[in-house]
C-alpha cells in the first residue's frame, strides 16, 4: 500500500511565491517520509490552479528533493506540441534523476481547451495524435510524423529521459468505459467517486488489464485531515472543503451545469459537505487511529493500491499541513505497511 499527494495548487490570497514554497516545504519533508509520489494539476484561468505549467513546479521539487516520485496529474496533451512536450519530459526525468511519473488526459473543460484555440470535438483526435508522436519520439535517434496537427521530418531526439523508453504514464479517469480502456494499456492510474463507483472502475480497469510484470498504481483520491483530535481536523477540513468546492464551482460553471463541482458534471456525486464526505467514505478526518479506521474501509471497499490526498487543500496553512502530515507518517502510515 502506498500514499501520495494530489495538488490542484488552489489560490486561497497571499503572493503566488509564498503558495509555491509552501508546496516545496511540503516536499522537503515528504520526501524522507515514505511518501511515493507528488502530482500536480493542470487548470487554466481558474482560481483552482496557480500551477498551469505542472513542469515548472516540478522542476523546482526536483531539485528539493531526492527519494519523492513526481509528475503531472495530467499534461492536457490536446494543449501541447509534442515535439516541445517530449523535450520537457526528458529533462523533468533527467532533473529528477528518474523520478518522473508522466499523467496524460484530453482535458475535463471545454472552456479551457477554447482558451487555446483547440475544440472540444478534436479533443480526443489530438490526445491521440499527440500521445502517438511522443511514443515515436521517445524510441528513435529522429522523429518524422506526418498527422492531422502535426508534421515532422527527420528532427533529431537528442535528449533521452532516464527512464527508457520513457516514465511511466498515468490516465486518471471516473468513467466505467474509460477504466476499461486505461487498463487495456499501460496505464496507472487514479479514480474519483463513491466508494461504490470506485470499486466498479477498479473492477473495469483490473478485468481489462494485463498480469505480467509490475503491479500497476491503482489509486483514489481521498480528502484526508489528520490532527491530534478528532474536533481540530474536523474543524480545519470543513473550511478547505467548503472552499474547495467553491473553486471547483468555477469549471462546473464552465460546464453549464449549474452544479456545485466538477464532480457532479462527470456524475460521481461528490459530497455537498465534509460531513457528508466522511459518512461517506469520500474523506477520512480525525486523529490517527480514527483515519487509519476509516482509510481501512475506504481501501477495502474499493480495493484500490494506492491513496493520493492533499495536505494543502484550498486554503489549509502549511504548518497545519506539515503537522497532519507527520501524524500521518509517523502514526496512521504504519499500520498499512506489510
Amino acid at each position: 500500500m502506498d500514499f501520495g499527494f494530489f495538488d490542484h495548487v488552489e489560490r486561497h490570497g497571499g503572493d503566488l511565491a509564498a503558495l509555491y514554497e509552501d508546496r516545496l516545504r511540503l516536499l522537503e519533508y515528504a520526501d524522507g517520509a515514505g511518501f511515493y509520489a507528488y502530482h500536480v494539476a493542470e487548470h487554466h484561468g481558474t482560481p483552482l490552479s496557480m500551477a498551469p505549467s505542472p513542469s515548472l513546479l516540478l522542476a523546482a521539487a526536483a531539485q528539493r528533493t531526492a527519494n519523492l516520485r513526481l509528475g503531472p496529474l495530467c499534461y492536457i496533451l490536446p494543449l501541447y506540441d509534442p515535439l516541445r512536450l517530449i523535450e520537457e519530459i526528458c529533462m523533468l526525468d533527467q532533473l529528477s534523476r528518474g523520478r518522473l511519473e508522466v499523467g496524460i488526459g484530453r482535458g475535463v473543460s471545454n472552456i479551457e481547451l477554447n482558451f487555446f484555440g483547440v475544440e472540444i470535438a478534436e479533443a480526443r483526435e489530438r490526445f491521440e495524435e499527440t500521445l502517438e508522436v511522443l511514443n515515436l519520439g521517445f524510441s528513435n535517434d529522429q522523429l518524422s510524423y506526418e498527422g492531422k496537427y502535426h508534421h515532422y521530418d527527420n528532427v533529431p531526439m537528442e535528449l533521452r529521459p532516464v527512464q527508457r523508453p520513457h516514465p511511466r504514464y498515468w490516465y486518471p479517469t471516473s468513467s466505467l468505459e474509460s477504466a476499461a480502456a486505461v487498463g487495456r494499456g499501460d496505464y496507472e492510474t487514479i479514480f474519483q467517486g463513491t466508494s461504490e463507483h470506485v470499486a466498479k472502475l477498479v473492477q473495469a480497469y483490473n478485468d481489462q488489464s494485463g498480469t505480467g510484470g509490475e503491479a500497476r498504481k491503482v489509486g483514489v483520491l481521498r480528502f484526508v485531515f489528520v490532527a491530534d483530535t478528532d474536533e481540530a481536523a474536523r474543524d480545519r477540513a470543513a473550511r478547505a472543503y467548503a472552499a474547495h468546492e467553491a473553486n471547483l464551482g468555477h469549471l462546473s460553471s464552465w460546464q453549464g451545469s449549474g452544479s456545485r463541482s466538477l464532480t457532479r458534471v462527470r456524475n460521481t456525486a461528490m459530497p455537498t459537505s465534509i460531513d457528508e464526505a466522511i459518512a461517506t467514505g469520500w474523506a477520512a478526518v480525525g486523529s490517527p487511529s480514527r483515519v487509519s479506521e476509516q482509510l481501512a474501509g475506504i481501501l477495502k471497499h474499493t480495493g484500490c493500491n494506492y491513496l493520493v490526498f492533499n495536505p494543502l487543500l484550498a486554503d489549509v496553512p502549511v504548518d497545519f499541513a506539515l503537522r497532519s502530515v507527520r501524524l500521518f507518517a509517523e502514526e496512521v502510515m504504519p499500520r498499512f505497511a506489510p
